[in-house]
């Protein structure tokens, strides 16, 4: 399974969104287990109620769907809310069914096969405004001073 964000794909090293949150991630969708998934989901929601990455969007200006870290955050919750609300005494088709239920919700279809699902720009977020300002004042600034240096040669 690629680790990618959004269709760009994963450093697995970014400022907030460590190695923790994807490797979970992609553990509970792959888990053979009930308790397996449970535990790696449990990990994942720790991380993000740690970083305060249930609520909000990543955007800056538009406030995008796929861009809502709350959905997100719910969305996990809910996994492990119905994963804990199986019966041990379910039968072992249920629970593959659970798992399989599972691993379509954490994931996605790409280009490049099955993706994790996240919103877009997580991995910078609480910073992405900072992000955006710096880029944006020292873009034109690099090239200013590409000009001047080009014309003084």
């Amino acid at each position: 399974m690629v680790a990618e964000e959004g269709g760009c794909v994963e450093k697995l090293s970014p400022l907030y969104l460590t190695e923790i949150i994807i490797s979970t991630r992609i553990r509970a969708a792959n888990s053979n287990t009930i308790s397996i998934a449970k535990s790696e989901l449990k990990v994942a929601i720790a991380y993000l109620e740690a970083k305060d990455l249930a609520h909000g969007f990543v955007s800056i200006f538009l406030k995008q769907p796929k861009n809502d870290i709350g959905f997100f955050y719910t969305n996990v919750k809910a996994s492990l809310s119905e994963l804990e609300s199986l019966p041990d005494s379910s039968s072992q088709l249920e629970k593959s069914n659970m798992l399989m239920k599972l691993r379509e919700t954490l994931t996605d279809n790409g280009e490049n096969g099955t993706i994790l699902a996240c919103p877009d720009g997580i991995s910078i977020h609480p910073h992405n405004a900072l992000f955006f300002w710096v880029l944006f004042f020292a873009f034109p600034i690099c090239v200013i001073s590409g000009v001047i240096i080009s014309s003084e040669w």
